[in-house]
């Protein structure tokens, strides 16, 4: 259990072992046990460990098959944002300290895919990201390339991501090129 207070953690102590700290002598008694004060590492909630596996496994298999034939992107949306974020840190007891922050931004929204060969970085800014955004990403990256590699493109589980318009795509001839080929993987 993660306690944000020593107080918290006093009471634990109390509670489960009969001993009584003050808050200055449980700081001190963390501190020494290697203890610190910071923020817990996020990590997916879904996050599937034999999925993983299963991924890097066929990870492998495709990079071998696509080393002459075709190309592979990874590739997601972002949207970043002009807001000031304010952290936790240490500052003088009895003194505020001030940071400007910016008035409230519109997001902007962005399409990228990188390839690991080459380091290829393809992006694009859209208004929205959707099915409709994602297939016109797609057919500029299909038209970057010559027909005869095939495109292997990753990318996480997103709703637009396998939307009954894009799986079309795949179905279909994009003009004079070969199809894309998708992959979906939620890792």
């Amino acid at each position: 259990m993660t306690y944000p207070y020593v107080k918290d953690i006093c009471t634990y102590v109390k509670l489960n072992f009969g001993k009584v700290y003050s808050v200055s002598g449980m700081t001190k008694w963390l501190h020494r046990n290697n203890v610190c004060h910071k923020k817990p590492d996020a990590v997916p909630a879904k996050a599937n460990a034999q999925a993983q596996k299963a991924f890097v496994k066929d990870y492998e298999h495709l990079s071998k098959d696509a080393k002459n034939k075709g190309l592979i992107y990874f590739s997601d949306s972002f949207h970043p944002q002009y807001q000031t974020r304010l952290a936790c840190g240490w500052i003088l007891r009895g003194t505020r300290k001030s940071i400007a922050t910016t008035a409230r931004q519109t997001r902007l929204n962005f399409i990228g895919a990188v390839s690991l060969e080459g380091h290829k970085i393809i992006h694009t800014e859209v208004e929205r990201v959707n099915a409709q955004t994602i297939k016109s990403f797609l057919k500029s990256l299909r038209k970057r390339h010559t027909p005869e590699k095939d495109i292997h493109v990753i990318w996480d589980n997103t709703a637009y991501h396998k939307s009954k318009d894009v799986q079309l795509l795949f179905r279909q001839k994009i003009t004079r090129h070969k199809l894309i080929k998708c992959v979906i993987v939620m890792l």
